[in-house]
């Protein structure tokens, strides 16, 4: 999976790809004007209920396209330029890239539902409380954690809902490359009419 994840965002362009997006920082003011519902895990269930309708229409999209596209036109988009990039390569990235951030938010939003360390904590605590130490370091490091996930997770959702429109803009860039393909294709020159057959004795 790291191996594909490292394959996909070095076609993506990387960090610097990402933190260079408009959608990006739209994300990130969304997300800070919502910093009240951090802390009661308010965005899980919005989360939970749309991410995975957005996810379906992300790779359902792209795959009806990308199986309607004729030999001839599929060879011009995946043919590479100067730096070994092609036009459906970056194209794919981009929906890989929505795909990922999108089932990374439900991924995290499942979690804060159904995952409860309380008992593993609790226990952590009386240990390091025998050991002559007070554990209230660590309960407020294991709050701070809390929040950070839960942060994590408000941000992913909005960045999720935010590709949504990424991708159906890459669809339609790979729309208007097909149609410029499509222009550039020679007409098929007409056939020459055929020879009158000789009449029949």
């Amino acid at each position: 999976m790291l191996e594909n994840l490292r394959k996909l965002y070095s076609c993506y362009g990387g960090i610097k790809a990402i933190i260079k997006s408009s959608y990006f920082w739209v994300l990130v003011i969304l997300a800070a004007l919502s910093y009240k519902s951090i802390t009661n895990y308010e965005w899980a269930d919005k989360a939970v209920s749309v991410m995975p309708s957005l996810t379906g229409f992300t790779i359902a999209a792209f795959a009806i396209i990308f199986a309607i596209l004729e030999p001839e036109i599929l060879r011009k988009l995946t043919a590479t330029d100067g730096d070994g990039h092609s036009p459906i390569a970056s194209i794919a990235a981009s929906i890989g890239h929505a795909v990922f951030i999108q089932v990374s938010a439900m991924i995290i939003a499942i979690s804060s539902k159904l995952v409860d360390i309380t008992g593993l904590i609790e226990i952590v605590a009386d240990w390091v409380f025998s050991k002559g130490y007070s554990p209230i370091i660590f309960l407020c490091a294991m709050d701070w954690l809390a929040l950070f996930f839960s942060a994590a997770g408000l941000f992913f959702t909005y960045y999720g809902v935010m590709l949504v429109l990424a991708a159906i803009l890459s669809i339609v860039r790979m729309q208007l490359i097909v149609a410029g393909a499509t222009k550039t294709k020679p007409a098929a020159s007409p056939k020459p009419p055929s020879a009158p057959s000789p009449p029949s004795s």
